[in-house]
């Protein structure tokens, strides 16, 4: 869903801005890095949730993705620390 479609434009985005800069510079680039599932806390930002806005009540189908989501991120094999030492 939305994850999705976000992590899409950031690749669309950094993709786009690579070619920009190498119309004028061959010394800057850009590049995006998508490490798959990385347990870094991501699936459970509702924690972030103003505690003024209240959240609605999740559906079936949102309760199999969250599901899906914290055991896809939660079994993770590369920590965040992991990716960084690649790059």
């Amino acid at each position: 869903g939305v994850y999705n479609v976000s992590k899409h434009a950031v690749v669309s985005l950094s993709e786009t801005l690579y070619q920009d800069l190498s119309l004028v510079t061959d010394q800057v680039h850009a590049s995006v890095l998508c490490p798959f599932f990385v347990p870094t806390g991501i699936s459970q930002s509702h924690r972030n949730r103003p505690a003024d806005l209240p959240m609605a009540k999740p559906t079936k189908s949102q309760l199999i993705s969250q599901a899906q989501t914290d055991k896809a991120v939660s079994s993770g094999k590369l920590t965040a620390a992991d990716v960084a030492a690649l790059v």
